[in-house]
């Protein structure tokens, strides 16, 4: 089991992580795992769980369902994630780490060579840039004073794939995305800033 310390700057809601990542080794899917992936809709990854994860994703993929990558940094399976990917979302900074590259848009467009159907690319509060084939989309985003920034990134790809769930297309959705991580940010902690459908909904009008 992985832990982390959270560290919350009073100042500017920023915040640093310190990880003790878990370790995948002998893990293996059962069969129930394997029979609820293939009736998956959408499955989210956030590119740990090496060769599980891979696994995971091939069997959606072959059944029809969604993969949503969620790549905070590189993990050993990214390149083979990558490839696998229906959606893969990054932060600015994997850029550099993965590509060795600052440039957000070329690194979009390398996503999509290596084969992810579309790519998003988060930058904070500049909002997102969402890549889709020749289509390259802008995401503001919301405007509001972050108190706590711990888990926006989450909240954003949850917002998207709630978006995606209720039928929207992946620009749509994005904007989900972001109307849901600029809540969470009003708000310490990651539990309780998380919103409600419905304040989405309501933020958006």
């Amino acid at each position: 089991t992985g832990t982390a310390h959270v560290w919350i700057s009073n100042d500017s809601g920023n915040r640093t992580i310190v990880a003790n990542q878990c370790h995948w080794d002998g893990v293996a899917l059962s069969s129930d795992d394997i029979a609820a992936l293939r009736d998956c809709r959408i499955l989210h990854l956030d590119g740990t769980g090496g060769q599980l994860a891979v696994q995971a994703a091939q069997i959606v993929r072959r059944n029809g369902g969604t993969v949503f990558v969620d790549a905070g940094s590189p993990k050993v399976a990214t390149a083979q994630l990558i490839e696998l990917a229906d959606v893969f979302s990054f932060p600015e900074r994997f850029a550099r780490q993965f590509f060795g590259i600052d440039d957000v848009t070329r690194a979009g467009q390398k996503v999509l060579e290596m084969g992810a159907r579309a790519t998003i690319c988060t930058q904070g509060e500049r909002g997102a840039i969402v890549f889709d084939s020749d289509v390259m989309t802008r995401i503001p985003a919301v405007e509001v004073v972050t108190v706590d920034s711990t888990g926006a990134g989450d909240v954003f790809c949850g917002g998207v794939l709630a978006g995606l769930l209720q039928g929207h297309d992946l620009h749509q959705a994005s904007k989900f995305g972001a109307a849901a991580a600029a809540f969470k940010c009003q708000h310490v902690g990651n539990r309780d800033g998380l919103p409600e459908f419905n304040d989405i909904i309501k933020s958006l009008e």
